[in-house]
């Protein structure tokens, strides 16, 4: 990121990796927490409840503190919604939405459904880094062992996998 370098032993011992689960957007969102970062939290997951698209951070705190038992992705969630470091917009992405935060400094962290990326059948969830887009056509980098490196996609490709990974997008700057 911009002006910070960490090492990548630090990141991973700071994330709550699983061998079971691996690890979710909050847990990776939580990572720029007490940084000098500004976080964007955007979903319209179905994972979500649907009625939060439209309530405050105060107001989804609100309600999920006042359940009975706290699922342990509502926790991770919770730390995102309670801190005044983190906007929460839970509504899709636009192609103008995202060339817009790019244009202004934002960088993306993106959580998409990687077998659309690669032509597979099923689903395969997976993070990359959003580099840019020109015209309709989206570069990445992505890390992955095999189909790995700076990629591109259309933007109706793209958006298709990151839609049907929950439309997970942390935007940072």
């Amino acid at each position: 990121y911009k002006h910070h370098e960490y090492d990548l032993q630090d990141i991973i011992s700071e994330l709550p990796i699983t061998q079971e689960y691996g690890i979710g957007p909050f847990d990776v969102a939580l990572f720029f927490q007490n940084k000098p970062f500004s976080v964007i939290m955007q979903s319209s997951s179905e994972f979500l409840d649907p009625s939060w698209r439209w309530k405050n951070s105060l107001s989804i705190s609100h309600e999920i503190h006042s359940c009975s038992y706290i699922k342990e992705w509502e926790k991770s969630f919770l730390h995102i919604v309670d801190s005044p470091q983190y906007d929460i917009y839970l509504h899709s992405t636009s192609i103008t939405q995202t060339k817009e935060y790019l244009s202004n400094g934002w960088q993306a962290i993106v959580y998409l459904n990687s077998a659309i990326l690669y032509n597979q059948e099923g689903y395969a969830g997976h993070y990359v880094y959003l580099i840019t887009i020109e015209e309709n056509q989206v570069w990445i980098q992505d890390s992955h062992w095999q189909y790995g490196g700076e990629k591109s996609y259309s933007w109706e490709v793209f958006h298709q996998a990151l839609q049907s990974g929950g439309d997970y997008i942390i935007w940072v700057t």
